[in-house]
């Protein structure tokens, strides 16, 4: 009998004799008479026919059946790939898939399928990917993966098929009808996978063996003509296209002659073989830091690669090479491997994103915005849609950064990088709430995104959650021994936790085990920094400079450095080369207004200020620094109001929180100051600037014996050496207070803090003026007029008439310890403001 079967249709048509019958796929033992009349209704708009000839009825039902299962394969890998369907539905897809490649045929069909055609940009393969594995589905998750690590080789064997005219097949109609056979034997994905393996040659023989390939119209031209930009010379088939029984004029016989000895010429398997081992040889000299001998082994392998195949196999070797360059941290190299890349094939759309990336990570974000563009141009789609976000984030453009994620998200739905992303520019916006929720919303859309859960853990150390968040850092180490990210992230947890001992071993671990890793090496600065080790904090950024002379990181630590150890002018100038260098950089700009502002340079700091919250009008660190010059100015109502302002769009900012009840202290508005301070339970450095406000706020109260308990607590128990000194110096002011103006010269002699020594000469001025120590007094009066601060010429003209010109008071001594006070919380503000800075 014959038969005639559709897999859309799920339909089988018998033929026996004159006699006619059907069945459907799930009632194949329902045999259903049919009539002449039936047949044109009886499949429907099916295009997939096959007419099986001399086959029992056993077999029919298995064709039928493998036939819709490959149908409903393909549907189901169509709704697993759809971003505009819901997880849920796509990882159903996913699951249901699963099932079916239990019958490997099945499998191998699909892929037949797919492989026949590139993806198109709106397939969401990364999704498809993530959706399996969600679902468990591992053979579906490994033939997503196949299907988009074979991308570059299917547009290749398409493209060849394309390049073919159809006048070799007979017409249109003929080409067509050989594209539909070579599809269902497999051929396309057959050449695919013989591509990638360099194995053409054998798929080429195989592929002239078929009967149904054997049927068709010059099969022995066609398909050696298909595989030959693939192929390796030394091949069978040119006997069997002697064979052809219609001959090839004597141009044509020349022509295929020449492209013959071309192919003698190139050993593509060789070629391949050569290239890797070259590119592995290279990436040993790297990690070596033998930048030398490797980019002379880079120029070789360029011309080589140009040489045997051309700028389109150069180019991914140059991008394999900036990536094993990013992942070392040599940016540079990174930028100068892909800028090579775009110069070599201008319309390489992952060359772009490539270069694009490395614009961003070097911070020419303009130039990264525009590269972006052209990788999207270019076919790049939503990799430089993202990437385009990323860069707004970059720039402190914020919102038009969340608006543009969220446009990704809208077209690709199931895209987790736009997702963390998004939740990123939230956080970055100080929405934290908001943030730790998408972070949470994208974790539990993808559980096995890493960096969602980095994410979180990071939310979780920006809100205060500091022990949550080492908690999930943890976990995340548990999964993954290797997360260099997040055993940083730790390691920043504890130093924000004044662990500072535990940080920076863990930041010694890490650089033992990822020596080259600069994200640790700057962090183990901070950390010397932050246990008020100056000079050591400095070498280390030296270190890191000489090493990775790309790091704007370690180059804004650095000029930190300088300012925390009273060297403004070098910092500003540290600064000033920064910006230079990296003009939209927010972090240097805050960071120069701040040391304006430590020198004295008032009204220069708050246009500085002014000019970086005009560029990055979503920085809360400049706008507390404003806020802050404002105070030291002496508009203390102005400060206050954009404090609160501060407040009522950041909530969760402890910087503005502090600064606020600096303010209100200094207004004697105490019970309000008081409202929003820490009591007794410290959990971040910004609590213990809190705390220290507190003590400051019951001294201005009269409630010496509470503030001296505050300040004997932070001297004790505070971790940051440096914050320390605060709480040391106001126990002095508290010695003070009570007369006991020895003890207080004793205290304030302790102090080694370069950034408070102004403020504490004025205090021992004082302390020494009272025990009649006017020769001391003098001397350390004379340092005080030579380096004056800005806001204490009422103090410190006062302190001249009575401890060294001896003149008489003009003020009582609550006038003087009230400018006293408030003196030490503007150093204490400016502390926090130039930590949060950095």
């Amino acid at each position: 009998m014959d038969a005639v079967i559709s897999g859309r249709a799920g339909t089988a048509l018998i033929v026996d004799g004159n006699t006619l019958f059907s069945f459907d796929v799930d009632e194949p033992d329902t045999l259903v008479p049919r009539a002449q009349s039936d047949l044109p209704y009886l499949f429907g708009d099916a295009r997939d026919l096959q007419f099986l000839e001399n086959i029992g009825q056993q077999q029919i039902r298995k064709r039928l059946e493998l036939e819709y299962n490959v149908v409903c394969a393909l549907d189901l890998a169509l709704i697993l790939m759809d971003a505009t369907l819901s997880a849920g539905v796509r990882q159903e897809a996913a699951a249901e898939l699963e099932e079916l490649f239990s019958d490997t045929t099945v499998l191998e069909r699909l892929e037949g399928i797919l492989y026949a055609r590139p993806l198109p940009d709106s397939a969401d393969i990364t999704g498809a990917k993530e959706r399996s594995e969600a679902a468990q589905a591992s053979t579906t998750l490994m033939v997503m993966d196949n299907l988009l690590s074979r991308q570059p080789f299917i547009r290749d064997v398409c493209a060849a098929w394309d390049g073919i005219p159809e006048s070799e097949f007979g017409g249109t109609e003929q080409k067509a009808e050989f594209q539909r056979l070579a599809i269902r034997e497999g051929l396309f994905r057959a050449l695919v996978i013989a591509h990638e393996d360099r194995q053409v040659e054998s798929f080429l023989i195989h592929a002239l063996m078929l009967p149904t390939m054997q049927a068709l119209r010059n099969y022995r031209m066609i398909l050696p003509r298909w595989t030959a930009s693939f192929r390796q010379p030394a091949i069978v088939h040119e006997n069997l296209v002697a064979d052809e029984e219609e001959e090839t004029d004597t141009g044509e016989q020349e022509k295929r002659g020449r492209q013959y000895q071309q192919h003698q010429r190139i050993n593509r398997s060789q070629v391949l073989a050569t290239v890797e081992s070259r590119k592995r040889v290279i990436v040993e000299h790297l990690q070596h830091r033998d930048f030398a001998r490797a980019n002379s082994l880079i120029d070789e392998l360029v011309n080589y690669q140009l040489a045997n195949g051309g700028p389109k196999f150069t180019v991914m070797s140059l991008c394999d090479l900036a990536m094993e360059a990013k992942a070392l941290d040599n940016h540079q190299l990174q930028l100068e491997l892909t800028e090579r890349s775009i110069r070599l094939k201008k319309d390489d759309s992952w060359s772009w994103a490539q270069y694009a990336d490395a614009l961003l990570i070097v911070g020419r974000h303009i130039d990264a915005l525009n590269a972006y563009e052209q990788a999207g141009m270019f076919g790049a789609g939503v990799v430089a849609k993202t990437g385009r976000a990323e860069v707004l984030r970059a720039m402190g453009r914020l919102s038009e950064a969340l608006a543009a994620y969220d446009t990704v998200i809208a077209e690709h739905p199931e895209n987790v990088v736009a997702k963390n992303g998004r939740a990123e520019v939230l956080r970055a916006m100080g929405r934290l709430s908001e943030a730790l929720a998408a972070y949470d919303h994208a974790g539990a859309e993808h559980p096995e995104s890493v960096v969602a859960k980095r994410g979180r853990a990071e939310t979780l150390r920006a809100i205060g959650k500091l022990q949550d968040a080492l908690v999930a850092y943890d976990n995340i180490i548990a999964a993954d021994s290797g997360d260099v990210i997040a055993k940083t992230g730790r390691a920043e947890t504890l130093r924000t936790m004044g662990r500072l001992s535990e940080a920076l071993a863990a930041y010694d671990s890490v650089i033992a085990e990822y020596p080259e890793n600069v994200v640790a090496q700057s962090g183990r600065a901070e950390v010397l920094r932050a246990m008020g080790r100056l000079p050591e904090a400095l070498a280390a950024y030296d270190t890191v400079i000489a090493e990775h002379p790309e790091s704007v990181v370690a180059k804004n630590g650095r000029a930190e450095v300088l300012r925390a150890m009273g060297r403004l002018s070098e910092a500003l100038a540290a600064y000033d080369s920064v910006i230079a260098e990296y003009p939209e950089n927010v972090v240097a700009q805050s960071g120069r207004a701040e040391v304006l502002r430590a020198m004295g340079k008032l009204h220069e700091a708050l246009a500085a200020y002014d000019s970086v919250i005009a560029e990055h009008p979503e920085s809360v660190v400049a706008q507390n620094g404003r806020a802050e010059t404002l105070r030291t100015m002496g508009h203390l109502p102005e400060a206050l109001a954009a404090y609160e302002e501060i407040r009522s769009r950041f909530p969760n900012d402890m910087v503005a929180r502090n600064a606020r009840s600096s303010i209100l202290a200094a207004l004697h508005r105490y019970n309000e100051a008081l409202a929003d301070l820490p009591t007794n339970e410290m959990n971040s450095r910004q609590d213990w600037i809190g705390f220290h406000i507190r003590g400051m706020i019951f001294l201005k109260m009269g409630r010496v014996d509470e503030a001296l308990n505050i300040f004997e607590q932070g001297v004790i128990g505070n971790p940051w050496p440096s914050d320390r000194e605060f709480f040391r110096t106001a126990l002095g002011m508290a010695w003070m207070r009570q007369q006991n103006y020895l003890q207080a010269a004793s205290v304030f002699n302790e102090v080694k803090s370069p950034a408070l020594q102004p403020q504490v000469d004025i205090l021992r001025v004082h302390s020494y003026g009272e025990n009649q120590q006017y020769d001391i007094a003098q001397e350390i009066y004379e340092r005080v007029a030579a380096n004056p601060l800005p806001e204490t010429s009422a103090l410190t003209e006062e302190l001249n008439r009575r401890y060294v010109q001896c003149t008489g008071a003009q003020q009582d001594d609550e006038w003087v310890f009230e400018q006293e006070d408030n003196l030490l919380l503007a150093a204490n503000q400016s502390l926090t403001s130039s930590l949060y800075a950095y």
